[in-house]
């Protein structure tokens, strides 16, 4: 194999939080841009709105914003643990009616 096969590609960053529960979880995000680049797409800007859980960066880049969380039930029939999902979280702002929503819970 070559040196360039070996290297690996970073796409993404998550921290480790702990919920009020106990429960520990991994928010973080992925790079879009970088990541379909490196595949090999051509990445196309278009002109519709952005949504809330796609940030673009000073650069351009888009950044997905994701949630990895352990299953509260154990292992699904497949063997697997841990779930991603999209990070729709928005923290309730002091005088909006809007509530808190999003997928920072549990993922049965």
């Amino acid at each position: 194999m070559s040196d360039q096969q070996n290297q690996k590609v970073y796409f993404g960053n998550f921290q480790e939080k702990v919920r009020q529960s106990g429960d520990k979880f991994l928010p973080g995000s992925i790079n879009l841009t970088k990541l379909l680049s490196e595949l090999g797409y051509e990445v196309v800007k278009k002109s519709k709105p952005v949504p809330s859980y796609i940030h673009v960066s000073n650069k351009g880049e888009e950044f997905l914003k994701v949630v990895i969380n352990k299953f509260k039930d154990g292992p699904n029939q497949y063997g697997n643990t841990h779930c991603i999902s999209v990070d729709t979280f928005r923290p309730k702002i002091e005088g909006n009616i809007e509530e808190e929503e999003g997928v920072n819970g549990n993922i049965n």
